[in-house]
């Protein structure tokens, strides 16, 4: 639904998706086998339909869990690397489906 709304929108804002990140631990009740199983899933199937491209923070951050100090929540180096990205999506002139 929020695809739809943003795509809606009279300014015709790019719409880039964004896998979410690693849990590594399951503070908060979140566990990284619904990110896995059910979330990545759900977000590369939107993207499939509405034909949007995704950042893979999943497995950009995969091998940085001592960047996140609560095993969910990365700190200011893993922010970085998500922001990186992120600006690289959203720079680039070519659409890439996944």
């Amino acid at each position: 639904d929020m695809v739809d709304e943003l795509a809606a929108l009279p300014s015709k804002p790019r719409i880039v998706l964004c896998r979410p990140v690693p849990a590594f631990t399951e503070a908060f009740k979140i566990r990284n086998s619904v990110i896995v199983g059910e979330i990545i899933p759900a977000v590369d199937a939107i993207a499939v339909e509405k034909r949007l491209p995704v950042v893979d923070a999943y497995n950009e951050l995969l091998g940085l869990g001592a960047n996140f100090p609560d095993g969910i929540h990365p700190d200011p180096g893993g922010c970085k690397v998500l922001a990186k990205a992120v600006a690289e999506a959203v720079k680039s002139p070519i659409v890439k489906y996944e």
